[in-house]
């Protein structure tokens, strides 16, 4: 098993550069959990997406989604042959999106949402193959967003800010290993997470310049991650995951907007698959490499201007140094290509194609 944690951890270092309809920031893995003896781990991400498009004003919009930093990491320790606990830190939500004044339509329009959570975990083993895991999650989350351009008309210039909450929720899982195989597969469901936060909303002066105080809630989905890896040659590992994330009828129903406009500042409205493959392979005693490849199909539907991009493909690489005394520096970059969209507002919409991403990412995991 160490030889595949060693040919697999390269890739898991490098970063998803746009997830998920741009909400999902991290994947919430569970992979620490089945590292082998006591670690800690720390992980360091930077995406540096490019998103541009046309309105139907014809002017062109400049790169509208900002690079972001994600960090993550935590730590796992075996209590003895049956369980292992581990404690996970990571960023699992978020929205990085400020569209160009150049752009006409959508000039303005922002979206800085922002989270951090913390997850416990214990794994208890039935056998030499079969174990379960599970544990609670709690997560912190809030942000700020406007609507500016000539596609809300009398509504442009709306400004929303959310104070962060907390929200509690659980993971539960089970996995199959045969060691001597390298083999790992591991089905993992994360319950959805309930926010309420504290918001004010300003409205323009062309619709009476209120401000109204409330509590907005958003619900962050439920999703179903599936893990596998396998040796399929003498040092050589497959391995990749599919994941499920249930975004179908979730909105950001803010309560000024909803009460005096009949209208929504977020919503989608379809679920999110994202599968991933790769090959690893132990190319001395002390590096190993890997190539790994992404899809996210496109849902082929009008979206709002927070979905500035519809699917993806992406490959990459990466690399792993082990050192005599355990400690493994891995890193990896991949590139992105990022699917076309068409979005729309009230009164305009727009057209995003031929856009990309790059991630880069590092993962240093050390026993104590």
């Amino acid at each position: 098993m160490r030889t595949a944690l060693l040919a697999s951890t390269c890739l898991l270092a490098a970063p998803l550069a746009v997830q998920a309809g741009g909400l999902e920031k991290s994947g919430q893995p569970v992979t620490l959990l089945f590292e082998k003896g006591d670690v800690v781990q720390l992980e360091l991400a930077y995406g540096i997406p490019t998103v541009t498009g046309v309105d139907s004003f014809g002017t062109r919009s400049d790169d509208s989604a900002e690079d972001f930093l994600r960090y993550g990491g935590g730590i796992k320790k075996d209590l003895n042959d049956k369980w292992s606990v581990a404690f996970i830190i990571d960023e699992p939500y978020g929205a990085d999106l400020a569209y160009a004044p150049s752009n006409f339509a959508f000039g303005g329009t922002f979206a800085d949402f922002h989270s951090v959570e913390g997850t416990v975990l214990a794994r208890y083993k039935l056998n030499k193959n079969f174990s379960v895991y599970g544990g609670p999650r709690v997560a912190r989350f809030g942000g700020d967003a406007a609507t500016v351009g000539a596609a809300y008309g009398p509504l442009s210039g709306y400004s929303f800010q959310g104070d962060d909450d907390w929200g509690l929720g659980y993971v539960i899982g089970a996995a199959y290993t045969i060691p001597e195989k390298a083999l790992l597969i591991a089905l993992t469901y994360g319950s959805a997470i309930d926010f309420s936060l504290d918001s004010t909303e300003t409205f323009p002066d062309a619709v009476g310049g209120m401000v109204f105080d409330g509590e907005t809630d958003i619900e962050m989905p439920r999703s179903v991650n599936l893990d596998f890896q396998t040796g399929i040659a003498p040092k050589t590992l497959l391995f990749g995951s599919a994941r499920w994330t249930n975004y179908e009828g979730w909105q950001v129903r803010a309560p000024g907007l909803a009460e005096n406009f009949d209208a929504i500042l977020a919503s989608k409205d379809y679920n999110i698959w994202t599968y991933k493959l790769g090959v690893g392979r132990q190319l001395t005693e002390h590096w190993s490499g890997a190539v790994q490849a992404l899809y996210e199909p496109s849902i082929n539907k009008t979206l709002g201007p927070l979905n500035p991009t519809d699917g993806a493909f992406g490959l990459g690489v990466g690399g792993s140094y082990t050192t005599d005394k355990g400690i493994k520096i891995a890193g990896g970059v991949e590139y992105r290509w990022l699917g076309d969209s068409d979005i729309k507002g009230p009164f305009a919409s727009a057209e995003f194609s031929d856009n990309y991403a790059l991630g880069v990412g590092l993962t240093i995991t050390a026993p104590f």
